[in-house]
């Protein structure tokens, strides 16, 4: 292990999920990577701007909202939860440990369903272990 507590990225990924689950959303969103929720914002941005909401769609602005937990965060990730519900990685899938370097880790999750494992990526940025919710799931996107 290229770390002290080979736990501390589980530990980070379990809590994202907690916290989505149970609405603390400032929580979740600092256990994003930074790219992350530079693509999350962009992604809004990008929905806002083709609804015609121009001013709602800057980036300074939806970074803040995001920050801070205003309506959009709030509509956003009450809508992430109702599409991906946290109770299939926290209660109905298995964890295991995969590939660890210093500041990379990646977490398998088996889903009770599924013949596929998911590995969740997590990078350590600024000293804490986040998720990277883009690069795990983003990737995917292309090809669909």
């Amino acid at each position: 292990m290229a770390f002290a507590n080979e736990y501390e990225p589980l530990e980070s990924c379990e809590a994202f999920f907690v916290n989505l689950k149970s609405g603390e959303y400032i929580k979740a969103w600092d256990g994003l990577t930074k790219e992350s929720q530079k693509n999350i914002v962009q992604e809004v941005s990008d929905s806002l701007k083709k609804a015609g909401y121009a001013a709602e769609s800057d980036k300074v602005f939806l970074t803040n909202e995001f920050n801070t937990c205003g309506s959009i965060c709030v509509s956003y990730w009450s809508t992430f939860v109702k599409a991906f519900n946290p109770d299939i990685v926290l209660r109905d899938s298995e964890w295991s440990l995969g590939v660890s370097k210093k500041n990379y880790f990646e977490i398998v999750i088996l889903y009770k369903e599924s013949e596929t494992p998911s590995i969740l990526k997590m990078f350590r940025e600024d000293g804490k272990w986040r998720l990277g919710l883009k690069e795990t799931f983003w990737v995917r996107k292309l090809f669909m």
